[in-house]
C-alpha cells in the first residue's frame, strides 16, 4: 500500500472529502527479490503497462510478480479484462493468478492465441502487436473501455 501525506484533505462546497481531487496513487517499483528487466516484446510492453496502470506502479518488469506488485483477485480481474480487450482473448481472472509474472502471461496469452485462432491470424495479430511503437501501444491501451 502507499502512503500520502497531504496538508489537507480537498473538500467540495458541501465540506465533505472530494475523493476526485485526491492524488492518483502511483509509487516506485517495490524492492523485489528479481531486479528490475524492461519488457523486450510489443506484447510484454502491453502487458507491463497494463499491470503498472493496475497496481499503480510506475514500472513492472517480465520478471516481477503481480502479487508482489500489490496486486490481489480484484485487481486480476480488472487487468484480465483490459488484456481480453487488447488481445482480443477470453482468459480467466485465476489466470493471472497462476501466471504471475509479465513473461510468464505473455506466453500464455501467445498459447491462447495460437490454440483460438487461425494460425494466420494469429501471426497476423503478433505481427501488429510486434509492429507497434510505444506511442501507438499507449494509444490502444487509453482507448479500452
Amino acid at each position: 500500500a502507499n502512503f500520502y501525506a497531504l496538508d489537507r484533505l480537498p473538500r467540495g462546497q458541501d465540506g465533505r472529502v472530494d475523493q476526485s481531487a485526491l492524488p492518483v496513487p502511483h509509487g516506485r517499483r517495490p524492492d523485489l527479490p528479481m531486479p528490475y528487466l524492461a519488457p523486450s516484446s510489443a506484447a510484454e510492453q502491453i502487458l507491463a503497462d497494463i499491470w503498472a496502470e493496475v497496481v499503480a506502479q510506475d514500472q513492472v518488469g517480465v520478471h516481477d510478480s503481480f502479487l508482489d506488485l500489490g496486486g490481489d483477485s480484484l485487481l486480476a480481474a480488472r487487468a484480465v479484462a483490459q488484456l481480453s480487450f487488447v488481445f482480443d482473448a477470453d482468459l480467466a481472472p485465476s489466470r493471472l493468478l497462476e501466471a504471475t509474472t509479465v513473461s510468464i502471461m505473455a506466453e500464455l496469452v501467445e498459447h491462447h492465441l495460437l490454440e483460438h485462432m487461425p494460425a494466420p491470424e494469429v501471426e497476423a495479430l503478433l505481427t501488429e502487436i510486434e509492429a507497434l511503437t510505444e506511442e501507438q501501444a499507449q494509444q490502444l491501451l487509453d482507448s479500452r473501455p
